[in-house]
């Protein structure tokens, strides 16, 4: 799915995305993945998780997940937590 990433588990599958329990091979960092569930995602899908992307990047809080990344794969997206 991801290059440099390890999938271990799916948390939760819907209409619209995946989530997935992942490792980041460089250092092994656990990971959250999500990604759009169509491998041909429309406009309205890339920017609803662009907007959810930004939004998580300006929350901060001990208890608040951080988004890293949001990483372009084939013709979707995928963010990483």
């Amino acid at each position: 799915m991801l290059a440099g990433y390890t999938i271990q588990s799916m948390l939760h599958e819907s209409r619209r995305s995946r989530v997935y329990r992942a490792v980041r091979e460089r250092d092994g960092k656990p990971v959250i993945l999500k990604a759009l569930a169509d491998a041909f995602p429309s406009r309205a899908e890339l920017a609803r998780l662009r907007r959810e992307y930004a939004l998580l990047q300006k929350l901060d809080g001990a208890r608040t997940v951080r988004a890293e990344s949001l990483e372009t794969v084939g013709h979707g997206l995928v963010m990483v937590l």
